[in-house]
């Protein structure tokens, strides 16, 4: 039988927090652990859960996703991160990929998508 791959999904928004967690609900092989609404949160469903990966958006109160990118590194948990974010630009890309990100997607990606990197950066922390 198949592990469940257990996610985190950080992002200030509950409707978008409720949709990413139906995706990830209606496909087999994953489930939903916690959700975090700010970078108190995300620090605190970590510590509290036992994650595979966390989605975590650019845009969180208390501290935006690269800080929580950088603390993550510094704190050496071996969390893999996939970034989705309305910020869509190289830049954001290149520092959040140099900070441990294993990869970036745009929330105007298809679910599909968000799927697949997830199943990819759970593979590379095999």
């Amino acid at each position: 039988m198949q592990k469940n791959t257990r996610i985190i999904i950080a992002d200030d928004h509950r409707l978008i927090r409720k949709a990413l967690k139906n995706i990830f609900e209606q496909t087999e092989d994953m489930e939903v652990v916690a959700e975090a609404r700010d970078a108190e949160e995300v620090f605190r469903e970590i510590d509290n859960h036992s994650a595979d990966v966390m989605v975590l958006d650019l845009n969180l109160p208390g501290a935006d996703g690269l800080e929580i990118l950088q603390r993550l590194t510094r704190s050496k948990k071996n969390l893999p991160v996939v970034v989705l974010t309305l910020y869509s630009q190289d830049s954001f890309r290149r520092k959040a990929m140099s900070l441990g990100a294993v990869d970036f997607l745009s929330k105007d990606c298809e679910p599909h998508d968000l799927v697949e990197a997830i199943r990819r950066a759970t593979k590379r922390a095999a």
